[in-house]
């Protein structure tokens, strides 16, 4: 497992510490409590870009200094934010099977482009 996402998940245990609670954290962050047990067991060995970014501000200070600079990070999640705001304006415009299809065929495409971003982000990073 890459170094930088070792660190990420190590910082979610430390967080879940500090809170007492997975669920906690994830109810800080907005995400299902699955996604916190699936990174502190072990069960996925990468994280998304947007559940980095929503992870992010509530484990940042578990995380070694100089890990991502606060000012990219923040240039970041708001490129991703509207992005986000674009999508679901055009999505709108659409009903019904068509909105599904188009909903999962975002998601795959959006699912490796994360990936990518993420380790792109993380290896610019260290």
């Amino acid at each position: 497992m890459d170094e930088k996402i070792e660190q990420i998940f190590h910082a979610i245990k430390l967080a879940v510490e500090a809170l007492d609670s997975q669920a906690e954290l994830a109810r800080r962050c907005g995400i299902n409590k699955s996604y916190v047990n699936n990174y502190l067991s072990g069960k996925v060995k990468n994280m998304e870009l947007d559940m980095f970014f929503r992870l992010y501000p509530h484990i940042k200070k578990y995380l070694p200094e100089g890990f991502l600079d606060d000012s990219e990070c923040e240039k970041l999640c708001k490129k991703l934010g509207n992005m986000e705001k674009g999508f679901m304006k055009d999505l709108m415009q659409y009903t019904g099977p068509e909105k599904s299809k188009i909903w999962k065929a975002r998601e795959e495409i959006e699912s490796e482009r994360l990936k990518n971003r993420i380790a792109d982000t993380l290896s610019n990073t260290g």
